[in-house]
């Protein structure tokens, strides 16, 4: 078999697809009168939610996501036992003073708004800003919702490979920042070819997918619910 992962870079993929089926909710789905109900665990109960409400629609998104990860988390850990059988996971590579550097505040701030314009396409704006598909835009809707200040399209040095993230989001009373991913197009063959060696890049320098940099993945038939969007952010600006 072809395998696309390197052992560290399947390594790092398994321990993040854990951390964050660990942080999303449990529960399942329920179709009553036509209707979809999420059942929520809490302790010991569960609580039930209507999807025609906003906030069960981010409860829906989150649960789909969880078993979609399961699912994905199960197929890695066969491979991983199939080609490295009972070794432990490696540990994540350290982060150099220099890529430490580059989730600083005063790094936001030398950073170039919209520094990378290759294809973007001018049907996608905001506040002036051309972006390159209608997910980005929903996204930087999200960020200046929240108050928060961002940068579409900046380019950050990473062991001296340039890479482009979506969005660098500032954090300054912590005095630091973090990176969001926008993977729009998962069910494309190159697009996911493309993604993955951004990934490697990120993985390769040390960053810590769910903690420095956040990779929010749709399809060509998802439109991104904003409820979600919105929980998805305010924890990750918190956990900074």
């Amino acid at each position: 078999m072809d395998y696309i992962w390197s052992k560290q870079r399947l390594s790092d993929r398994i321990r993040y697809l854990r951390r964050e089926i660990d942080r999303l909710p449990q529960g399942c789905c329920i179709t009553s009168h036509g209707v979809v109900h999420v059942r929520i665990k809490n302790g010991n109960t569960f609580r039930q939610y209507s999807t025609r409400k906003d906030e069960g629609k981010a409860y829906y998104e989150q649960i789909c996501k969880r078993n979609k990860m399961i699912g994905e988390l199960q197929s890695l850990e066969a491979e991983w036992k199939e080609r490295f059988g009972g070794d432990e996971l490696l540990e994540p590579k350290p982060r150099t003073p220099s890529i430490l550097w580059t989730i600083t505040s005063i790094y936001y701030d030398s950073l170039q708004n919209c520094a990378n314009n290759y294809y973007t396409n001018k049907a996608y704006m905001f506040k002036g800003m051309r972006m390159r598909s209608k997910n980005e835009v929903i996204f930087a809707g999200v960020l200046d919702s929240l108050n928060l200040d961002f940068k579409y399209e900046p380019i950050i040095q990473l062991n001296g490979r340039a890479v482009s993230p979506d969005f660098a989001v500032n954090v300054p009373e912590r005095g630091n920042c973090m990176y969001f991913e926008i993977v729009g197009m998962v069910d494309d063959p190159k697009y996911r070819e493309s993604f993955y060696k951004k990934l490697d890049a990120y993985l390769e320098a040390g960053f810590i997918p769910g903690e420095d940099v956040f990779f929010l993945f749709f399809n060509s038939k998802n439109i991104p619910d904003t409820a979600a969007l919105v929980s998805r952010v305010v924890c990750a600006v918190e956990q900074r």
